[in-house]
């Protein structure tokens, strides 16, 4: 089956919330304590935050589906709503979380090439991300999307203090 990506909106918070806390721990609790993953997710992923996300100008978020399944969505993010303030003229991808029962059906594939159209769409020069350092597979993937390690900075998990790659990608 294709994938096909819709636009999110305010309404479709709980399904945003779910994907993300279930993306996010399946990801992340085999490299970190439950109660890392369970303070992080409890501060990223509140009705509050995500609303304030979904409604804010600067972002945006597109859910990916499979037939009428929702199996991952992207956040991108323009300026003044970028996690980094230092890179010009470009698009931040925030998010591409794909659920692990969707995994190599070009889900995420598909969520970067909206990023993509996006980021044409608005003339921005260049796409840039932060990945962990220790996400083998996510590297793989912003690799040969054609994002190459620029610099790196701190990410808090918890308690615990972890490395991020920013990645960017040229257009």
């Amino acid at each position: 089956m294709s994938v096909t990506i819709k636009k999110c909106q305010v309404q479709d918070l709980k399904a945003i919330q779910e994907v993300s806390i279930q993306t996010f721990t399946d990801t992340f609790l085999p490299f970190n304590t439950k109660e890392n993953i369970d303070k992080y997710v409890a501060r990223a992923f509140t009705d509050e935050k995500l609303i304030s996300e979904v409604n804010d100008t600067h972002s945006q978020f597109f859910f990916a589906y499979i037939g009428h399944d929702v199996c991952g969505y992207l956040k991108v993010n323009e300026y003044p709503a970028q996690t980094e303030k230092t890179i010009p003229n470009s698009l931040e991808v925030e998010r591409i979380y794909v659920k692990k029962e969707f995994k190599r059906q070009h889900v995420g594939s598909a969520l970067m090439e909206q990023a993509i159209q996006i980021a044409q769409a608005k003339k921005v020069k260049q796409l840039w991300l932060g990945v962990w350092e220790k996400n083998t597979v996510a590297l793989s993937f912003y690799q040969k999307n054609g994002f190459k390690k620029e610099s790196s900075h701190t990410f808090h998990m918890g308690d615990k203090e972890q490395t991020d790659y920013l990645m960017v990608k040229v257009l």
